[in-house]
Parts: structure tokens; C-alpha cells; sequence
């Protein structure tokens, strides 16, 4: 395992620390039964991991998680925010177009003609599938009803009357 390049964390790794490492590790007879190389290579190594303590040991490192974890909060937030409104923006588009569509009668009797096996262009101007125009009836709503209610009576009245003349 021959290193190329030393580490820029091995550099900064101070003068004080690396000959505290030597010594430990010279201590130990596997170390000083190691290859050259091999040594140097797990100095190194030990020197990097020292390094590194050092650095994490200045971060506060829950502040930098939180922060990151917020930070990855907000952003997926914000991303599901531009989507929702992208949607509401679609379906505004949308609905423009079928408002358009429907206050067109042309529109709708192209389209009847078109999709003539699907679609019929109903008496009130409306579109509906084959077979389903809304049926003509009279008044709606409580006027509706007395009025239904009025020219039944009169009927009734009407085949009484005629009833009583052929007696």
C-alpha cells in the first residue's frame, strides 16, 4: 500500500501529536516487526485519525447536524411547496380551458360530431353521453309542485264533470 501523496490532514496533524504517536507505536513489538513501508503507512494513518479527532472535536457537531437536517427540512419543503403550486397552477390552466370548452356551443357540437357514438348534443344546448340529455319536465321547486298539483286537480275535475254529463 504505497501512498502517492500525503494527506493535507496529516500536514496539519501537529509536531507534538505525530512524535506521541511514534512513541506508542514503536512500543509495540507488531509495529516494530512491520516493513518499513508498512509503518510509515500506519503512522500515517494513526496521524490522520488524530487529525480528525482534533477537527471534530472544534465543530460542534449536534449544532451541524440539526442545521443539516434542518437545512434538508426546508429544502424538501420548499420543493413540495413549488410542486403544489405548480399543480394549482395546471389545474387553473386547465379549468380555463374546459370554461372556455363549455361556454363555446360551437366546441360542444364539433365535439358531439365528432365523438357522435359517445356523445349527443342535448335540446338545452348541453352535451351528455348517448342516450342521457336530461328529460324536459315542467317548473321545478314548490312552484313547480303547485302547479303539477293544480292541473292534476283540474284533470280530475275535468273527468268528473264529463263523468256526470254521460250519466
Amino acid at each position: 500500500m504505497a501512498r502517492t501523496t500525503t494527506q493535507p490532514a496529516v500536514r496539519a496533524v501537529p509536531t507534538t501529536v505525530r512524535r506521541a504517536i511514534r512513541v506508542r507505536l514503536e512500543g509495540s513489538p507488531g509495529f516494530r516487526a512491520m516493513p518499513a513501508e508498512g509503518r510509515r503507512q500506519l503512522a500515517d494513518d494513526t496521524a490522520t485519525l488524530a487529525a480528525f479527532a482534533d477537527v471534530t472535536a472544534k465543530v460542534d457537531f449536534p449544532s451541524f447536524v440539526a442545521g443539516l437536517l434542518k437545512g434538508v427540512f426546508d429544502a424538501m419543503v420548499d420543493g413540495s411547496l413549488r410542486q403544489t403550486e405548480a399543480y394549482v397552477d395546471l389545474v387553473q390552466a386547465v379549468a380555463k380551458t374546459v370554461d372556455r370548452f363549455v361556454a363555446d356551443p360551437t366546441q360542444r357540437s364539433e365535439l358531439a360530431g365528432a365523438l357522435g357514438d359517445i356523445f349527443e348534443l342535448c335540446p338545452d344546448g348541453s352535451l351528455a353521453l348517448r342516450g342521457r340529455c336530461p328529460k324536459r319536465r315542467g317548473p321545478r321547486g314548490r312552484a313547480g309542485a303547485l302547479s303539477r298539483a293544480v292541473v292534476a286537480k283540474s284533470k280530475n275535475a275535468g273527468r268528473a264533470a264529463v263523468a256526470r254529463k254521460r250519466r
